[in-house]
């Protein structure tokens, strides 16, 4: 960013920071700094055994009354891919329950 080109833009670079110039003192900032980008999942498992927290069948958590996680937690394992596309498939799949479960009730009422 200290290039003339980027100068119109008055960008200046703030990590590692200019005292981080040679390869080994970029490697060792690197190693002092990088973390990775956990996508937190499972905290509220979906399943029927033990541990599980949320009924698979409606997406409901076990024991509570009118709650329903609808996220990334509901995952049973962790993956190593992105979560964005388990977040789709989970409220695309809690868009149909909770849309059968209204029809289902006006039925009733009807």
């Amino acid at each position: 960013l200290s290039q003339p080109s980027f100068a119109k833009w008055n960008f200046r670079e703030v990590l590692p920071g200019s005292n981080y110039q040679t390869r080994d003192e970029l490697i060792e900032w690197i190693r002092g700094n990088a973390t990775t980008g956990f996508h937190y999942i499972g905290t509220c498992k979906m399943g029927t055994d033990p541990l599980a927290v949320v009924n698979p069948t409606d997406m409901k958590v076990w024991g509570v009354e009118r709650l329903r996680i609808i996220d990334a937690s509901v995952a049973p394992s962790s993956f190593s891919a992105n979560t964005q596309s388990l977040v789709y498939a989970v409220a695309a799949r809690a868009v149909d329950l909770i849309v059968a479960e209204y029809r289902q009730k006006q039925k009733l009422h009807d």
